[in-house]
This record gives C-alpha cells, structure tokens and sequence, in this order.
C-alpha cells in the first residue's frame, strides 16, 4: 500500500495526480500556485457517487411524482406521471437520451412534471429531504444506502487536495438545494461551495417568519458549457 492515495492503483493516472499537486504547491516551481488560487472543481454524478442505472436526484424526482400519481388518479395518464407511476424507466431514458441527440420534445415534458414538485417548497424543506432520501433510500441494485454509494478513492483526492491548500467545490447539473442536504456530511464540502442547477425562488414573510421558497420554474441549468459560467459566476 502507498502512503499517499493508498486506494487508487499504481497507475500512470495516480502518478499524473500526485506530479500535479507536487509541482502547483512547491515554491519556486513554475507551475507553483499560490494558496489562495487553488481552487478544484468535481462533478457529483458519476465522478463522486455512482449514476447507474440512474441519477440519484432522478430517483428522487421519480418517487415524488409517483407519490403526486398516487394522491391524484388523473396524473396517471399524463406523462411524466404516467412513467412514474407504471414505473416506465424505457420512456424515462428515452426522453434524456433524445435530449442528448438534440430532441427536447419529451424531456420538456418531463422538466415540466418535475418542476411542479418545487412549488412554494421551503429551500429547507428540500434540504432535510435530499438529506432524508440519501441517509434512508436504496440504491436499486446494491441494496445499500445511497450514501455508501460514494467511491472511496475520491474521497481520498478531496482529503490529498485539501491538506495541499486547495479548496474544492462540486459543480454538477444536479440541483443546488438537492445537493446542500448532504454534500458536507458525504464529501466535507460546506453547502457554500456547490454550484448546481436552480430554480427560481420567492421571498415569503408570514406570522411564522421569513422564508424563501422554490418556484417551478429553471433559473440555470448547470450542464455542459453552462457550467464553465457558473463556475466563473460563483468563483470569480
């Protein structure tokens, strides 16, 4: 076992990795970064915890519009309620794999069922949810909680990244609140370092206190050259 990055292989990729942080953080290097400018960006899905056979936030999306299915029989001929109360994971895929191929027809039916799930919903509330699902759900093959499904080895490189003074943040098409809920107890990284995908939001002021709530409708999509501008935007 070696000592630095102990569960990664003796690979040509580790010793890339271990030269890197080695020539950014010894003075007088001429790749030498300073402190303050070590700054590490990580994708969440598929890069920090596994996406097969799907995203977990889409598993997620999935059970509540089935649970709005249950609560409303009409639902259940309408997509994407439809998919998700009959469990139809072929037109689900299908609509994200369209989108990819350049045809949004069902995935904007699909973005639509999900953003109704936001709804005057408390940032809060979504937090302790995402919290909730990740700590109690299952992963659908692994029979494990979905927050073992994290792969060790880059646990590894964000702890090797952080004693060598950089500051990592993940950025990742999956949605911002979602991501809050668990981000620091998973992967160390407080809910001020994750750029994700939003919603818009409404500032709401009652007997009970102030509160800000999601509304159904996208603000950012933080997916392919989308995230290189919020990465600027959030980091400067």
């Amino acid at each position: 076992m070696t000592e630095l990055l102990p569960l990664w292989n003796d690979t040509p990729t580790r010793q890339i990795v271990l030269d890197f942080v080695n020539a950014v953080t010894t003075p007088g290097s001429l790749d030498f970064v300073p402190p303050e400018e070590r700054i590490a960006v990580f994708d969440n899905d598929g890069t920090l915890w596994c996406e097969k056979p799907m995203y977990i936030q889409f598993d997620y999306f999935l059970r509540s519009l089935a649970e709005q299915a249950q609560n409303d029989a009409s639902l259940r001929e309408q997509q994407p309620w439809q998919a998700a109360w009959n469990k139809d994971f072929g037109w689900l895929g299908g609509a994200i794999t369209k989108h990819y191929q350049g045809d949004d027809s069902d995935f904007r039916i699909l973005i639509r069922g999900i953003l109704t799930l936001s709804k005057d919903q408390p940032v809060e509330k979504i937090e302790a949810a995402a919290k909730h699902f990740v700590e109690q759900e299952h992963h659908p093959l692994m029979d494990v909680p979905y927050q073992e499904c994290i792969y060790q080895p880059m646990l590894e490189l964000l702890h090797y990244l952080e004693i060598n003074g950089f500051i990592n943040y993940i950025v990742s098409g999956g949605g911002r609140d979602f991501m809050r809920g668990f981000a620091h107890d998973l992967y160390g990284i407080p809910r001020e370092r994750i750029i994700g995908s939003t919603v818009a939001y409404r500032y709401m002021e009652d007997e009970r206190g102030i509160t800000i709530v999601q509304q159904p409708e996208l603000d950012v999509i933080d997916d392919g050259p989308g995230k290189v501008i919020q990465i600027w935007n959030v980091i400067g």
